[in-house]
């Protein structure tokens, strides 16, 4: 355990949970860590819980600076870490206590450029592993990296639970000003330089699902800064990688029904623009998006209503929303 490891964790408005995500890393069986944590100008009592846990343990370094979102402050703790590998946990997550080390090992056995863990899921009546298997496996040569990304889940968007070689990131930071979208689009940069990645699908880091967060938010903005992110990615791939090209567009797509339904669910934002833009688009290309986001049998269902009255699509998802809550399952399923 001779490496530093830096861990970036940026805070706002956690101060019920950050606790559990600070302890989460001081017991890590890993423990030549650097714990940069950035205040992103929170207004609550995280300032003042970060400036605590820092005055009883010296591997944590506080950066205090005014708001300006995850991106500025996630690029803040990259700026100033000095670890030969990075990591970023959320402020209202945390992680098992062998994550890092897990992590670590299995970077180093395969001498790799990143390696990624699953996740469980946190709600407020549950817990959901996404992986059930502990199975490792290797991913080589950036089209197979791409590929894997594009048809699979296994890498992921987010930058929390993979740990990084410092190098991979060069000059690579996230980008100003988005709240939604921002680990996809420096995610995708890097994984375009990358050549080897470990992925371990045990779960070690909880990630917790907040109303309140930035990516349940229902501001329309947010959302379609989450739309113009995949539209990015997709263009580069069908430049680059034709081969990859179909899956993630049928990704773009999925989130594009994912944002739709979102607003047809809020009285006020089915109203907007983009809700009534988005709508009629899918409408236009009902075909195109059947083909390429490969619906389970009830997302045929549900698309089949969404294209023919919008009314009836609403009543069919408030009662499968219904339907799920009461069988403590939090996530839709219309994909296969």
């Amino acid at each position: 355990m001779t490496a530093k490891i830096s861990v970036i964790i940026p805070v706002y408005k956690t101060e019920s949970y950050l606790c559990q995500c600070i302890d989460s890393i001081l017991v890590q069986t890993y423990t030549n860590l650097e714990i940069i944590i950035v205040n992103d100008g929170s207004p609550d009592n995280c300032g003042s819980i970060c400036e605590m846990y820092a005055s009883k343990d010296s591997r944590i370094i506080v950066i205090h600076k005014e708001n300006e979102g995850v991106s500025i402050a996630r690029n803040a703790g990259i700026d100033i870490a000095s670890g030969d590998y990075l990591t970023f946990v959320d402020s209202d997550d945390w992680l098992e206590v062998d994550a890092i080390e897990t992590l670590y090992k299995n970077l180093i056995e395969h001498n790799a450029d990143i390696v990624c863990c699953g996740f469980y899921m946190v709600y407020v009546e549950s817990i959901i592993s996404l992986n059930n298997t502990k199975s490792i496996f290797l991913l080589t040569g950036t089209e197979q990296i791409i590929d894997n990304f594009a048809s699979k889940k296994d890498i992921g968007t987010e930058v929390c639970g993979k740990l990084f070689k410092r190098s991979v990131w060069g000059k690579n930071r996230f980008p100003k000003g988005k709240v939604i979208g921002e680990d996809l689009i420096v995610a995708f940069n890097i994984l375009l330089s990358t050549q080897k990645i470990v992925v371990c699908k045990a779960p070690k880091y909880y990630c917790r699902r907040r109303k309140s967060s930035a990516m349940n938010s229902i501001k329309v903005d947010y959302k379609m800064d989450d739309i113009n992110s995949w539209e990015s990615v997709v263009q580069i791939a069908e430049s680059k990688f034709p081969q990859s090209a179909p899956d993630l567009k049928g990704k773009l797509m999925a989130k594009k029904l994912a944002i739709l339904r979102e607003m047809i669910l809020n009285k006020e934002l089915s109203r907007t623009a983009e809700c009534k833009a988005l709508l009629a688009s899918f409408r236009q290309n009902y075909k195109f998006y059947i083909e390429n986001t490969h619906p389970n049998f009830y997302g045929k269902i549900v698309f089949a209503l969404l294209k023919t009255n919008t009314q009836l699509y609403k009543a069919a998802m408030l009662i499968y929303k219904w339907k799920n809550h009461r069988g403590n399952k939090q996530e839709y399923t219309f994909f296969e």
